[in-house]
């Protein structure tokens, strides 16, 4: 499942990011450590107007980790996933980096791995692109070969 937009900064993550008056999503540094100004902090999170928040990184955890040290505790439950969660692709970035957020299980066989359920593990990735491999977050998912020859027109 792709789960959103996030912007992964040096500092840590923009969950829901702002956006500039024209709806493009903010990545410059100096707005978007200014708009934490006066802004309300809980358990180490900024919470901003609407559904925006600003996570630092030392306020949550990355790698494997047990059910309930994670934030959707609920979602990444020992029935579902036994092995836990692993939290990987949010690692600090020289400059700003909009990226799609996606909750899923790998199930390796042979060469190949493949984003299925079932593994036993919820992976929750920060390094997802708008089309990430499998998906299509925003918009049609169209086929390789049309979206080749759409951009070439």
């Amino acid at each position: 499942m792709q789960a959103g937009r996030i912007v992964i900064t040096n500092e840590g993550v923009w969950i829901n990011p702002l956006t500039d008056d024209k709806g493009n999503i903010m990545i410059d540094d100096k707005k978007l450590e200014n708009s934490l100004n006066g802004v309300r902090k809980v358990n180490g999170i900024y919470l901003l107007d609407g559904d925006t928040s600003f996570v630092p990184y030392g306020s949550f955890e990355r790698g494997v980790q047990e059910h309930g040290k994670f934030l959707l505790s609920p979602i990444a439950n020992d029935t579902e996933y036994p092995k836990g969660v692993n939290v990987w692709g949010f690692d600090s970035v020289k400059k700003p980096v909009v990226r799609v957020v996606g909750l899923y299980s790998f199930r390796v066989v042979g060469l190949y791995s493949f984003r299925v359920l079932g593994d036993g593990r919820l992976d929750v990735s920060g390094n997802g692109w708008l089309d990430d491999l499998y998906g299509c977050a925003f918009g049609n998912l169209v086929s390789p070969v049309s979206a080749r020859a759409n951009a070439k027109k």
